[in-house]
């Protein structure tokens, strides 16, 4: 805090000068509901307590019971991610409980109360950082659910808490002046039984999920839905074509870099340098950009794509191959494109699955 205080001196002092604007107020258009608008533009304790109202409601509940964004339909799973959502909470509260009442020397709270430090101080990153400002804009797309990821790492030593419960229970029972059996050797091993059992239940169901779970949904990107799993056209047009250079939308410039072992280079002119984006892979941009007659990889099949319109606006002559079973459109001009000069084109290939 202190640090907070210190470091954020001049944050503080702008706060002071202006109204605290750059803390609370918001200057996006969608002030007037700052949980499912655009955060990224609005204040900094604003952005945080949208961020901190999602990841309570939606993306830790997501975590701990292992629901998938992608269940569909969700009112059908609902019930059964619930159920699996009350041990990790029961384990939750008995951890909160062993910190808060166990004896020293029994070496429980220190057992108990670091996974739950090590929970506070990722929940305190995510929902104070702003890299996870998109998970405020809809529960159900999951844009940054994978920033809170680190919360299964403690899920198994809250679960364990779970096995504290006859001792937590006498105690809520005391404290609401319930008679209460002595907790006797008996008494506990009920009690460690019903946990143990919860526990394999909850596991069993889990993996029933598992089973019946779309795995190309499930590792399908959140930005991007049109990647079609089995690229196997695509790789061979451009072996059998020898194209060693493309520009293509990272989402699925990426994955031919990589499953091409670099034979061909993809780089994302639209994201890295009209948008801004990170340059990733890096030197990938520059390589593109220095090639001799790069083509293009659409994702999208489209005889007819804006890009080849643009082309054909500039006179250059192009080659254009629609690969449906790839869900790509692959145009190779005859002579080197300025990609600044085909935005319009390169802009409908995001347009179309945004």
């Amino acid at each position: 805090i202190p640090g907070m205080l210190v470091g954020g001196l001049p944050a503080w002092i702008y706060a002071l000068r202006h109204g605290g604007e750059n803390l609370f107020v918001y200057v996006s258009s969608s002030a007037a509901n700052p949980v499912s608008g655009d955060l990224a533009h609005q204040g900094r304790l604003a952005l945080a307590a949208g961020i901190t109202a999602h990841y309570a409601g939606c993306i830790a509940p997501q975590v701990l019971d292992g629901a998938m964004p992608t269940e569909q339909p969700m009112l059908v799973w609902l019930p059964l991610r619930l159920v699996l959502l009350v041990p990790p909470l029961a384990g939750i509260f008995c951890a909160v409980w062993l910190v808060r009442r166990a004896r020293d020397s029994s070496g429980w709270r220190m057992r108990a109360g670091l996974p739950l430090l090590f929970g506070a101080v990722i929940t305190a990153v995510f929902c104070l950082g702003t890299s996870a400002w998109p998970a405020a804009k809809n529960c159900a797309f999951d844009l940054a659910g994978r920033y809170a990821v680190p919360l299964v790492l403690i899920e198994p030593f809250l679960l364990l808490a779970l096995f504290a419960l006859p001792y937590v229970w006498g105690s809520l029972s005391r404290r609401l002046r319930r008679p209460i059996a002595p907790l006797n050797a008996q008494t506990l091993a009920r009690g460690w039984r019903v946990a143990l059992l919860a526990l394999l239940l909850g596991g069993v169901a889990q993996f029933g999920t598992y089973v019946v779970t779309d795995a190309q949904a499930a590792f399908q990107s959140p930005y991007y839905h049109a990647i079609r799993q089995n690229q196997t056209e695509l790789y061979a047009y451009l072996r059998a074509h020898h194209i060693q250079y493309a520009w293509c939308n990272h989402w699925l410039g990426n994955i031919v870099t990589f499953r091409t072992d670099g034979q061909t280079i993809c780089a994302d002119y639209y994201d890295q340098v009209v948008k801004g984006g990170i340059q990733r892979p890096p030197g990938t941009l520059r390589a593109v950009r220095g090639a001799d007659r790069p083509s293009f990889i659409l994702a999208r099949v489209n005889p007819h794509p804006v890009l080849a319109q643009e082309l054909d606006a500039q006179g250059i002559p192009y080659t254009i191959a629609v690969l449906p079973e790839a869900g790509v459109t692959i145009i190779t001009p005859a002579r080197t494109v300025d990609p600044a000069t085909v935005i319009a084109g390169l802009t409908q290939d995001y347009g179309a699955n945004n």
